[in-house]
């Protein structure tokens, strides 16, 4: 194990470092726990300078914090999919947006009403915040609120009961009871989602289907597939066709923890020769091969119902 160094992300001392096979697994008190391949260890830092996304570095300490906070698996960054990684990160825009990230960040650190829970503005990674100084107000604009209150100007904070009712209507619309259906929008694609694939999610479960096909979309459309991914229980990835951002919704679910099914049409599965024809990322998965509708929505359909419990 080499000696404790800076964070690659935050600059901040890492609680420890382990080297394996030349990688490393950092922990930071701030960021969470990563991999770092070898050679973003030498030069992720300056890559990030030179792609002029310095004042960006934030946001992968938030996104792989928000991994832990999901109990998701330490992600993977190399100098190939870093800045994959800030796009999946989400952080609070607006004011109002800040203020609940904080406010749902306290209350999921509560278990009893009125409980004082330690927060440590040295970590301002928890909410997306770039600073301590910023972390710092977002509290005070809660406290101003009235959503959280700080009983005796230490560190320990706890949710008013304003505050509760606001974040139990938050933890109430989302994620959903929706199931976010990643695809290919061709004519025969389409057909497939209205005859087999909606119908697989939504009969006798409780949940409703969600596409970038059944909903209109204003401003940026990736912002709003995000949105829609995090909104959801689980997702469906339909593959035939190799579409590029069928993969990069997958892998952007399975980052937040979210349990992904992936379908594909069999003469888009395997070639003549027998040869896989899929990315080799997702080769390992349990796919449901399908022909036709019929055969896509009873697969589909038994899956669904064997692996998430249904809606409440």
């Amino acid at each position: 194990m080499e000696d404790v160094k800076s964070c690659y992300l935050c600059d901040r001392l890492l609680v420890d470092k382990w080297e394996d096979n030349h990688n490393v697994r950092c922990k930071c008190s701030n960021c969470g726990t990563f991999w770092l391949s070898f050679d973003a260890q030498q030069f992720l830092p300056p890559q990030i300078v030179a792609d002029g996304l310095k004042d960006k570095r934030y946001l992968l300490s938030g996104y792989v914090r928000e991994l832990q906070e999901r109990g998701a698996e330490p992600p993977w960054i190399n100098l190939d999919n870093y800045q994959e990684l800030l796009a999946f990160a989400h952080p609070p825009k607006t004011l109002g947006d800040k203020i609940e990230r904080v406010l749902l960040y306290v209350y999921q650190k509560t278990n009893e009403l009125y409980d004082e829970v330690p927060i440590d503005v040295n970590q301002p990674a928890v909410v997306y915040a770039r600073s301590k100084t910023q972390f710092e107000s977002w509290l005070q604009a809660c406290i101003e609120k009235d959503v959280l209150e700080r009983p005796y100007k230490g560190d320990t904070f706890r949710v008013t009961l304003h505050g509760v009712e606001i974040a139990e209507r938050l933890e109430h619309e989302g994620p959903g009871n929706q199931c976010f259906v990643a695809m290919w929008f061709s004519e025969d694609m389409r057909s497939a989602y209205r005859n087999a694939i909606k119908p697989a999610i939504e009969d006798g479960t409780g949940y409703e289907a969600i596409t970038v096909d059944t909903r209109e979309f204003n401003g940026d459309i990736v912002d709003q597939i995000i949105a829609e991914i995090r909104r959801s229980h689980f997702i469906v990835v339909d593959l035939t066709g190799h579409r590029g951002g069928a993969y990069f919704e997958a892998g952007f679910a399975m980052g937040l923890g979210l349990p992904v099914i992936f379908t594909c049409r069999s003469d888009h599965f395997i070639d003549g020769d027998r040869q896989k024809l899929l990315h080799f990322d997702v080769e390992h998965f349990n796919f449901i091969l399908w022909e036709n509708e019929l055969q896509l929505r009873e697969k589909l359909s038994n899956r669904i119902k064997a692996t998430i419990p249904l809606a409440k």
